[in-house]
């Protein structure tokens, strides 16, 4: 019952998608988006070899946690990385590449699905999250430990900054103040 897969996988969505992000916030972002490519794999070959209902709704369950924990983790590492100034486009180009995946990847399936069979079109699905997980440890590893990225690192280094820049400016204005008021007061005594 294609309904009741969809209906599961759902609601595991909802489950996965409450805690992901918090998570991820708190053990790093490599910790659950690994994990979770892998168990999104391991429940593509579960729907292939399904031998009963409850298998194939225990599919549903793992593929929607390990989908949302991926959709919600990859996101806040795109926020991690990008500056302040560009985190809508590059929230806008991570939502528009899930979009041209699921058109692209459901005209590619159908094909394949009708050039061999089912069990080959998820075998090939399952293949995909193996892919992520060797891109993701070929990526750049910029952001530091536990987490936290780009984002909060720059937001860092630019407060450090701005704090001195006013340090820096504050003792200038004082100066000045002292130094209009040292002219002040000489022209006074002449």
């Amino acid at each position: 019952n294609v309904g009741l897969f969809y209906t599961v996988w759902g609601l595991a969505l909802l489950v996965a998608r409450a805690f992901s992000g918090g998570l991820s916030d708190r053990i790093g972002r490599s910790r659950v988006i690994l994990p979770s490519l892998a168990l999104g794999a391991v429940a593509l070959i579960m729907v292939t070899t399904a031998q009963s209902q409850a298998m194939l709704l225990a599919a549903a369950v793992v593929y929607g946690l390990s989908f949302a924990a991926v959709q919600v983790t990859a996101l806040a590492l795109i926020i991690d990385r990008t500056p302040p100034e560009s985190r809508g486009g590059g929230a806008a180009t991570y939502t528009m590449a899930w979009d041209v995946g699921a058109v692209l990847g459901g005209i590619i399936l159908g094909l394949v699905i009708d050039a061999t069979s089912y069990a080959t079109g998820f075998y090939i699905c399952a293949a995909l999250p193996v892919a992520g997980i060797a891109l993701y440890l070929a990526m750049p590893k910029s952001a530091p430990a536990g987490g936290a990225g780009y984002a909060s690192v720059r937001a860092n280094v630019g407060m450090i900054r701005e704090l001195r820049r006013n340090q820096k400016s504050r003792r200038a204005r004082a100066r000045c103040r002292e130094e209009r008021f040292r002219i002040r007061v000489s022209t006074r005594v002449e």
